[in-house]
């Protein structure tokens, strides 16, 4: 049955349809806080009066198989949106998602789902690129900006390709780092009133492609990408989700890492007690064990290889110039060795943390 009278409801979802481009029944549910029942039967009717299309979810154009199901706007439904003053500056099928594509499209309107409420907001990827005055081609799908803080991160949702491939492909890791060398050439050569890409967050949906940056995305044009990079985050997606609540509250983090290291100082049987503030790059600490000296604590939960590289910096010599500060860095389980590899100094303790117990305290943010 096609509707009869528009509603405020139908405004909002054509309205989102047109922003975010593509979004699942469930992700449209969530938006607006109805069942998923509901927002099925009201997209049937507005499928009806010809406002949305509903769209097959392919591994690329020469998938057959469904994979899955999108809603998108159409012709007629920016029509309704530009009759209330909105203004519209794509064309419907300019406003698609290909098939190869579609797959990151949903995978970034599900972060931003989940972190809306802490403050964030989407950029689309195509605007991102114009502002960057990057390829429209490449990799990136977006950025997250907080409006509160001005704080927008550049960022990459990697995924699987199809069945059967060994994530990452070459290919992609290929295509990848030369995109990345690309934006670091831009950082290089930068003039007045340019726009820079300065922080950047990988998500990784596949355990391989997160072993892989971490493994790899440090020594990018020979370090120089991290090096010319404000904060280069390495994620699995779903951790990343609970972390960027914190990232754009100092104060929330703060809390964060002092409920943490209480847990940790549990852990080792009250060998070590802290008592953090915030210092400059790193969070100061005291350190009680016979040993009154201070120590830094780095929260790298994020895996920040520009803060890896700031540690890469606190030598032997500033060490002892800097009153033999220790440094304890934060990192989650399992990738201890991986970052031995790339600093290793004596004063330098990496204390893996359990992702499910930093997932816990995160869920209190």
């Amino acid at each position: 049955m096609a509707i009869k009278r528009i509603t405020a409801l139908d405004i909002s979802i054509l309205e989102k349809l047109y922003y975010y481009r593509a979004l699942t029944i469930e992700q449209l549910s969530r938006m607006h806080k109805k069942s998923k029942q509901y927002m099925y039967l009201k997209l049937h009717h507005m499928r009806e009066s010809g406002f949305v299309e509903k769209k097959a979810i392919h591994n690329d154009i020469n998938d057959k198989k469904v994979r899955g199901w999108y809603m998108k706007i159409t012709t007629k439904g920016l029509k309704v949106l530009k009759e209330r003053g909105y203004t519209i500056t794509r064309r419907a099928d300019k406003n698609d998602v290909r098939a190869g594509h579609i797959y990151y499209v949903l995978a970034a309107n599900d972060i931003l789902l989940d972190i809306k409420d802490y403050g964030w907001e989407l950029e689309d990827g195509r605007e991102v690129k114009a502002k960057y005055n990057r390829n429209r081609g490449e990799l990136l799908d977006g950025a997250f900006v907080s409006p509160s803080t001005n704080q927008s991160y550049v960022f990459y949702v990697l995924l699987g390709v199809g069945k059967g491939h060994v994530i990452p492909i070459e290919s992609q890791r290929e295509r990848l780092l030369k995109e990345l060398q690309g934006h670091s050439n831009s950082a290089k050569n930068v003039y007045e009133g340019q726009n820079v890409i300065s922080d950047y967050i990988f998500f990784c949906k596949e355990k391989a492609w997160y072993s892989y940056l971490v493994s790899n995305l440090y020594e990018t044009e020979n370090g120089l990408f991290v090096a010319r990079s404000r904060s280069v985050k390495i994620m699995p997606l779903l951790f990343g989700k609970y972390l960027m609540r914190i990232l754009n509250n100092p104060s929330e983090e703060e809390n964060f890492i002092n409920e943490l290291l209480r847990y940790l100082e549990r852990e080792w049987q009250n060998k070590r007690t802290f008592e953090p503030t915030i210092y400059g790059n790193f969070s100061r600490s005291y350190l009680f064990d016979g040993d009154t000296s201070e120590t830094y604590v780095v929260n790298m939960l994020d895996m920040d290889m520009k803060k890896l590289f700031k540690i890469s910096y606190y030598n032997d010599d500033r060490f002892r110039e800097d009153g033999a500060r220790r440094v304890i860095v934060l990192i989650p389980e399992g990738t201890k060795e991986v970052l031995k590899r790339r600093v290793n100094y004596r004063h330098v303790d990496y204390v893996e943390v359990p992702v499910g117990k930093a997932v816990e305290l995160l869920s209190y943010v």
